[in-house]
């Protein structure tokens, strides 16, 4: 009997052996969870700050571009430059709405700014941890943790979704002004082809200066002549010409002095 034990116990020890046992489950650690959350919000926080800072860049030079069209635009046709004026005026208020909602994305104005929450120092982390050992709960410097790691999550999530909605609104405003500022060149480009031309059409005023000077002025037949003055002061007349002179003589007609 003994052996015949011996021999089912042998052959119940091979099945257990042989029976794939099911993989231990690793315990969830939620202070991990809550680190590992921590962490991407910054992340986040990071991205969306340089997405800002890209937004303001950009805007700085369209309204740089903007200005030198609006200053660099000449047309004799009043009513071409009113028309460009006012084009310029639209694309100001687009531009004037992409700044307001990208940097209320950063300061927040209906608020008077954002408060953002922080860790705690590590030499107050290490003092409580210290402070926890006195008392019986172990796990109260873990429970310590998690709230703050919860805490300033929550904190940041809330600012990040914020400032996604205005960067989302801000990116709008700037689909507008490039439409805007595209409109304008095109403009601008027409009128800098077709100005020359205008130009040629233009009349020349009497005020029209040669080589900077003035026009000289024609003296016609039997008007004044034009009066010297000497240094003492008196005017006097101008002398008669030569020519002048030998005609009245041939005709009779004595010379004045």
């Amino acid at each position: 009997m003994s052996i015949v034990k011996n021999l089912i116990n042998k052959l119940s020890g091979q099945q257990s052996t042989n029976d794939p046992s099911p993989p231990e489950i690793p315990k969830f650690n939620r202070l991990d969870f809550y680190k590992e959350n921590y962490y991407k919000e910054v992340e986040r926080r990071n991205s969306l700050n340089n997405e800002i800072t890209l937004q303001g860049t950009v805007l700085i030079a369209l309204i740089s571009g903007v200005f030198i069209l609006l200053t660099s635009f000449k047309n004799p046709v009043h009513c071409v430059v009113l028309f460009f004026n006012f084009f310029v005026l639209v694309e100001l208020i687009f531009i004037v709405g992409t700044g307001y909602h990208l940097f209320n994305s950063y300061y927040k104005f209906n608020k008077g700014g954002r408060e953002f929450l922080l860790l705690p120092k590590m030499k107050e982390v290490e003092q409580y941890f210290k402070d926890c050992k006195k008392h019986p709960d172990p796990d109260e410097f873990e429970d310590f943790l998690r709230e703050k790691f919860i805490l300033i999550s929550d904190n940041i999530s809330e600012h990040n979704n914020d400032k996604s909605t205005d960067l989302t609104r801000s990116s709008g405003w700037m689909t507008r002004s490039f439409a805007g500022a595209s409109f304008i060149v095109f403009c601008f480009l027409v009128n800098y082809s077709v100005e020359p031309y205008l130009r040629k059409d233009e009349k020349p005023s009497d005020q029209e200066t040669v080589n900077n000077e003035p026009k000289q002025q024609s003296i016609e037949p039997g008007a004044a002549k034009p009066t010297a003055v000497t240094d003492s002061g008196t005017a006097t007349a101008a002398p008669r010409s030569t020519a002048t002179s030998r005609k009245d003589s041939a005709r009779g007609v004595p010379a004045k002095n």
